[in-house]
């Protein structure tokens, strides 16, 4: 009964929203992937993993929800919890999976069916932003956000990516709002308030990325429009980049740049403890400066398009790596093509988006040197690449149609 209930909410609400959207179909689709993914992620984790994180939270979350009202809205409260020691990002996540079995009094397939939803509200409002901003590339963005599987496939179901994806792709629509001086309404700035939260306290290092990147645009189209002078605007980038080195550490002690050879060298040797497996990323560090920067290239590959063809791994394991194939293969077409058009001016979006990309694809194999985790942490970032390096093949695609 408590299935037919919350299929009933869901259906209702999903129609009440896409009936009046000018792509419902889009909206429609995006929503059955999402639970798709979100159902095939629970199924995964359950019949190959034996349960895995995604239970472990329910499970855990679920033991929170059972206390009397008052003992649970204490604990909500609490910095520690019995069957947590020293994780915090799993606490709290465990936590809001608590809030979300306390309201719908749903067992794992329901609570993961609202999840899913959740990341499909916020890809739609990215969706009608892109519409109405940047139609051009609406779909190279349907292809990298909604059609990739791995990045549908993390951003479902109860996972900490679910909730962070969703977070990051809701502030990006923001911004473009903001980039293009849209009409902001009080509940976005809420929600983009909570989306920045959310970030802070389960992936800091998307936060910290993203923030200096979005000050970045939003300061840099200002200044165009005003006609600052570039040598004016280079010492307000300078002092954005200065002044995330300074406040990164208060984010989190990892962030700290004068460590930052001695906390990748950890990561390194935590991953090959006590040897290492097919799933490691050799990058030969050494905690030295001059180490940290040799292994810069090497992390930069295999964050943009690791795991690759060549790199051993399960079966699962060829999903992603033939969807690095095809970045991979787009990028070098994507270049080939700017080359041939002599586009050397890109667009400030563009700029920013490449800084994101670039910087996570540095730090990720650093912070967490294996491919399985790898995989999940990109989720955030393959979107961006493939609409990125999708753009120039389709508009080359359009311009030969329109030829023809």
């Amino acid at each position: 009964m408590n299935y037919v209930i919350h299929i009933f909410i869901l259906l209702t609400s999903l129609w009440l929203i896409g009936r009046k959207q000018p792509d419902a179909h889009i909206f429609y689709i995006s929503v059955f992937w999402k639970l798709m993914a979100g159902i095939a992620l629970g199924l995964i984790y359950r019949e190959h993993y034996w349960g895995g994180d995604t239970f472990q939270y329910f499970e855990n979350a679920k033991s929170l929800a059972d206390l009397p009202f008052k003992e649970w809205w204490h604990m909500l409260g609490q910095k520690e919890v019995d069957f947590y020691a020293n994780q915090p990002r799993a606490i709290l996540f465990s936590k809001i999976v608590s809030v979300f079995i306390w309201i719908t009094q749903g067992d794992y397939w329901i609570v993961g069916c609202y999840f899913s939803i959740l990341s499909a509200l916020a890809f739609w409002f990215f969706y009608r932003q892109i519409k109405t901003t940047l139609p051009n590339i609406i779909w190279p963005v349907i292809i990298g956000f909604l059609i990739l599987p791995t990045t549908v496939f993390w951003s479902a179901g109860i996972m900490k990516g679910t909730l962070t994806n969703a977070a990051l792709i809701y502030i990006c629509a923001f911004t473009l709002k903001l980039f293009y001086r849209k009409k902001i309404h009080i509940a976005e700035i809420l929600l983009t308030t909570l989306s920045a939260i959310i970030l802070f306290y389960i992936k800091y290092y998307v936060l910290i990325v993203i923030v200096p990147v979005v000050l970045y645009a939003l300061f840099d189209r200002k200044a165009y429009r005003a006609g600052i002078k570039p040598s004016l605007r280079g010492i307000v980038y300078l002092f954005l980049v200065v002044s995330t080195l300074i406040i990164a550490p208060t984010v989190n002690p990892n962030l700290n740049v004068l460590n930052l050879p001695e906390i990748v060298y950890q990561n390194q040797q935590e991953a090959f403890n006590p040897t290492p497996d097919d799933s490691s990323i050799n990058l030969r560090i050494e905690p030295t400066w001059g180490s940290l920067l040799k292994s810069i290239p090497h992390a930069l590959v295999v964050g943009l398009y690791g795991p690759s063809i060549f790199d051993v791994g399960a079966i699962w394991s060829w999903i992603p790596k033939i969807e690095n194939l095809l970045l991979f293969l787009l990028t070098i077409y994507s270049l080939f093509l700017l080359y041939q058009r002599r586009l050397y001016q890109p667009d400030i979006l563009v700029i920013a988006s490449v800084i994101f990309i670039l910087l996570l694809a540095i730090m990720l194999p650093l912070a967490a040197p294996n491919f399985g985790a790898l995989v999940r942490y990109k989720a955030p970032m393959t979107p961006f690449l493939m609409t990125l390096v999708l753009i120039l093949p389709y508009w080359n695609y359009q311009k030969r149609i329109r030829n023809q």
